[in-house]
């Protein structure tokens, strides 16, 4: 692998590697790792020698990126694509290549004078998604395609490094050393961007299909199990506190969309996070800028940035917070919300520093709610604990949940009975 420049970011204070091609003459190979990639550092580290290594800044367009480097070698014979993926898309800085949008990067792809592109993400030659996504990708470019239909990565995550989905004859290997290959202990899996709702019972992360109520669960139970648990939609992975069920401090974890689960590390630390008194860490939820935000005290919510592990608490005046079992977070109010077994929905205002809680009414009182959502239509709903073996829980939608008069309706009896359980959703 080449010695490179390192550069600062202004705008997220990021490591970015850029490569000197100005006395190359032979045709390149090409390593591209976005840096939205956990411990991408280990994996450019692993390259391969004869390769470049060129970090994308997760600030900027990943596509105009890679293109712009590519006109500054002019030779190029493979590019080797590392970034998260679903099917059918590509994460690459702060934009997407997908199956929608490929038509319109058509003439900067149509520049890529290259013979092989081989593209580590997870899932994304997978379904039909992923077939036209790639076909499109080796009409556009001209270029062999390598991708996979299955997670790429750490196999004790359930992934691997086989590209094993081509289109054309790929002539070149993987960029990576064997040894980085079982090293790495990551995986490139996120979340398919779509509206899903997710509960976490035990440890067991499963998908709730409303129309049907049912569950499907998703991989196996991680073990201590986690809660205060959120849906990051900058990233499309779920963030929790591993064991915070019954724990006033635990860790931050990232959940993939197999159910496995990896501590979150900045600069290969843990984000350790402790709560006030006697408070389980329970409650909580990720906003729409990369923060985990958790209830740390009966009247303090504690800011976790899942980029920098920056903390900080807020002290809040008004109501108790401590039987609110989970909270969800309203962009269009930028406040929280969550119900209480006294049958009020509780506001929740960071900006302003204040609790408060109006009466709902038809909703059921006595017991917590463990879990709560919002849907596609920014409904809440909500999930009434059942500590009784072999009876159901009951799932109650709160209508008008941000005024002064909600008012709820059981929207079934029939959900799953549990106490440790935390609720996830992305309503878009």
């Amino acid at each position: 692998m080449t010695t490179y420049n390192i550069c600062q970011s202004l705008s997220a204070k990021t490591s970015i590697q850029f490569v000197d091609f100005s006395t190359q003459q032979a045709p390149q190979k090409i390593v591209f790792i976005d840096s939205n990639v956990e411990d991408y550092q280990t994996l450019a580290n692993g390259v391969l020698p004869g390769y470049k290594v060129v970090i994308l800044d997760r600030d900027r367009d990943g596509i105009h990126q890679i293109t712009n480097i590519i006109q500054k070698v002019g030779q190029v014979s493979s590019i080797h694509i590392v970034s998260h993926g679903t099917p059918g898309c590509l994460q690459l800085g702060n934009s997407e290549l997908n199956i929608k949008n490929i038509n319109n990067y058509a003439t900067e792809l149509e520049t890529w004078p290259v013979a092989n592109i081989l593209v580590y993400g997870c899932r994304v030659a997978a379904g039909d998604a992923g077939t036209e996504y790639l076909e499109k990708l080796h009409q556009i470019t001209g270029a062999n395609i390598a991708a996979s239909a299955q997670a790429t990565g750490s196999s004790a995550m359930g992934g691997n490094w086989q590209l094993e989905v081509t289109k054309g004859e790929i002539e070149v290997s993987l960029a990576f050393s064997d040894d980085i290959q079982k090293q790495w202990e990551h995986i490139l899996d996120p979340f398919e961007d779509q509206p899903f709702i997710f509960q976490v019972i035990d440890g067991q992360l499963a998908v709730f299909t409303a129309n049907t109520l049912t569950y499907r669960n998703i991989g196996e139970p991680v073990e201590g199990g986690y809660n205060a648990a959120g849906f990051n939609r900058q990233d499309n992975f779920i963030y929790g506190i591993l064991g915070g069920s019954t724990n006033s401090s635990g860790r931050v974890i990232r959940i993939h969309s197999n159910g496995t689960a990896e501590d979150v590390l900045i600069n290969g630390a843990t984000i350790n996070v402790v709560g006030t008194g006697d408070v389980n860490l329970n409650s909580g939820d990720v906003d729409d800028d990369n923060n985990l935000w958790v209830r740390t005290g009966n009247r303090q919510l504690t800011r976790i940035n899942l980029l920098t592990g920056e903390q900080v608490a807020f002290a809040l005046e008004g109501d108790s917070l401590q039987t609110v079992s989970d909270i969800i977070y309203n962009d269009t109010e930028d406040k929280f919300y969550g119900a209480g077994p006294n049958g009020n929905v509780y506001t929740i205002d960071v900006n302003e520093g204040t609790i408060s809680q109006e009466q709902v009414d038809e909703l059921e009182t006595g017991r917590q709610f463990g879990a709560a959502w919002t849907d596609a239509s920014n409904n809440l709903i909500v999930s009434r604990n059942n500590p009784n073996e072999g009876q159901n829980s009951e799932l109650y939608q709160i209508n008008d949940y941000t005024t002064t008069n909600p008012s709820a309706e059981e929207f079934t009896d029939q959900a799953e009975a549990t106490t440790r359980n935390d609720g996830m959703s992305n309503p878009e």
